[in-house]
């Protein structure tokens, strides 16, 4: 058409399926094995609370079980665009004896119609064989109509019922949905034009105390990946996802340690330094590489990961390469543009304006677990303010914690607070050549200290000088101001190492798994030879106590393993 859309598609489409664009282009990657193969396998990427939609598995199968080919389409919930594609065979998805659905694979013999950058996940849950997709998009919305109410969680269903039968107006209705299919079936003259407006589970900004559901019983904590492109490309010691080759990328090589472990996580957290210039290119790759991660090889979505950035995210200078000495020349909101881009794209709304991030978590059996991920890289001026050095804005923090209600200190739950910079010195001696960088500690580490320890968080977790670490500290009140209580609290420290970079000692990255195991917190400790696979060296616990006041406190570190 001139206006290149498909008004009316060759088979009006019967069923609806969702995708987004953050590992690769996924129409023209499915179109490429399509030429090669003459069919591909499309990989169905289920939310975790999402239910099976066994009855649409079960229409495409029949049809297709008996020769039939099944018109679907396919929904962009980024540009908005709805392509047509024919289905002539599918791989249903299979529950559990727990309710929960396996990962699920074509035939060895079949895999290599599988798009190469998600054929080793172990996401998809089910799959389409397709025949063919669009060209150009069709014209959907205002078109087509919902055939049935699709089951969306935690929604009456009195109200969804009000969903058959009634015109799809645009993608934002869509978006709002907490499901990744529908039944779809052309409109006619007298269905409904009315707006759904649906609450959904889905987390829709930055700070949120709504508890998220987890699957998996392990926080996965990766810092200082330094995804690097260009001239830099040397400072991320493992292969990007996209880039020829055949050793493995960072995601790859994560998953593939949690697999021989038989570690099943539930959240990510990253602390910092995703990039190594900040730049867009950068910022590109490292989307790619987390995505894939979290919601390809973990099978996790957005709402189970948390993001704060590190000194190399936010562009204090104006030169092309990173330099400690760099004097601060930028204004904050061109220094952190890039990363807010990032962050929008990534998640799909935008960054609160301090860079704080808060979430609870549920873990499986009731574990409780909030995270605080706040901003330390937050220097704005002044000659003697290098762009190595951290600091915490206390509004982040504030806001953040505030929003979790932390001030009370009565919940059971434990309490993470996410940095990018230290609260505690990482070496025996620093190395002069350390000062004006502030040596990687936030230059307000003991007002972060008291904070944290006011407000029971038991454990800091952070990155930034490229060591795995693990410490304790204990906060007091300043002695000049008047307290009834001097003795404000001690928390865990865990330093993350690198989980990319090749300024490393030996070329060795990190990084970390915690859990909650009743009165127990275990911390296991990942290291990776050179361009290698990461293996266990090291794990800790530290058991968790309620005082007398009726507060969650924890226990200094012990180590457990054989030494």
């Amino acid at each position: 058409m001139a206006d290149g859309k498909d008004r009316v598609p060759p088979a009006s489409p019967r069923f609806l399926f969702r995708y987004r664009d953050l590992v690769a282009d996924t129409l023209p990657e499915h179109r490429r094995v399509i030429e090669r193969r003459g069919w591909c396998w499309w990989g169905w990427w289920k939310r975790p609370n999402e239910p099976g939609h066994d009855a649409v598995w079960q229409a495409i199968h029949d049809e297709t079980s008996q020769g039939r080919r099944v018109p679907i389409a396919l929904f962009h919930s980024g540009s908005g665009e709805v392509h047509s594609a024919i289905v002539d065979r599918v791989l249903s998805p299979a529950a559990d004896d727990f309710g929960q659905f396996t990962s699920l694979s074509p035939p060895p013999e079949e895999r290599d119609g599988i798009p190469s950058y998600y054929r080793n996940s172990r996401h998809s849950r089910g799959w389409l064989r397709i025949l063919s997709v669009s060209e150009h998009p069709i014209e959907f919305f205002g078109r087509f109509s919902y055939a049935a109410p699709p089951p969306l969680p935690h929604i009456q269903g009195s109200q969804l019922d009000r969903l058959a039968g009634k015109r799809i107006l645009d993608a934002d209705e869509l978006r709002a949905m907490d499901t990744t299919i529908w039944e779809v079936r052309p409109s006619l003259s007298n269905d409904a034009a009315e707006r759904f407006l649906t609450a959904t589970q889905r987390q829709e900004g930055p700070l949120s105390a709504q508890p998220v559901s987890c699957t998996g019983d392990w926080l996965l904590h990766i810092t200082d990946p330094h995804y690097a492109t260009g001239r830099f490309r040397a400072e991320h010691q493992w292969r990007l996802e996209g880039e020829a080759g055949t050793t493995p990328t960072m995601a790859d090589a994560i998953n593939e340690a949690l697999t021989r472990a038989d570690r099943n996580v539930g959240v990510v957290l990253v602390t910092g330094d995703l990039t190594y210039v900040a730049s867009t290119a950068e910022f590109k790759a490292a989307r790619t590489g987390l995505f894939k991660l979290t919601n390809g090889l973990l099978g996790l979505s957005m709402d189970h990961i948390v993001v704060v950035p590190g000194n190399h995210d936010i562009v204090w200078t104006r030169a092309d390469a990173y330099d400690y000495g760099a004097p601060v020349e930028v204004a904050p909101a061109e220094a952190t543009a890039n990363y807010r881009e990032f962050f929008r794209a990534f998640y799909g709304f935008q960054a609160s304006d301090q860079l704080s991030m808060a979430r609870r978590f549920v873990f499986p059996g009731g574990s409780l677990v909030d995270v605080v991920g706040v901003n330390s890289s937050s220097l704005e001026q002044g000659s003697s303010f290098l762009a190595g050095m951290g600091r915490v804005q206390e509004a982040g923090y504030r806001e953040a914690a505030a929003s979790l209600a932390w001030a009370r200190r009565t919940g059971l739950g434990l309490r993470i607070l996410a940095l990018h910079h230290h609260l505690a010195l990482t070496d025996d001696l620093e190395s002069p050549d350390e000062f004006h960088k502030g040596f990687g500690i936030a230059i307000d580490a003991p007002r972060v200290q008291r904070m944290a320890a006011q407000d029971g968080v038991h454990l800091a977790v952070h990155g930034h000088k490229h060591r795995a670490f693990v410490w304790r500290a204990g906060a007091y009140h300043l002695p000049e101001y008047t307290n009834e209580q001097w003795e404000l609290g001690s928390f865990n420290i865990v330093g993350g190492g690198s989980s990319g970079s090749s300024s490393t000692d030996g070329h060795r990255n990190f990084f970390n798994l915690l859990r909650v195991r009743g009165s127990i917190v275990e911390l296991e400790m990942y290291r990776s030879d050179p361009n290698g696979s990461f293996s266990r060296f090291m794990t800790w616990t530290a058991p968790l106590t309620v005082n007398r006041d009726g507060a969650l406190t924890i226990e200094p570190w012990q180590r457990t393993d054989n030494r």
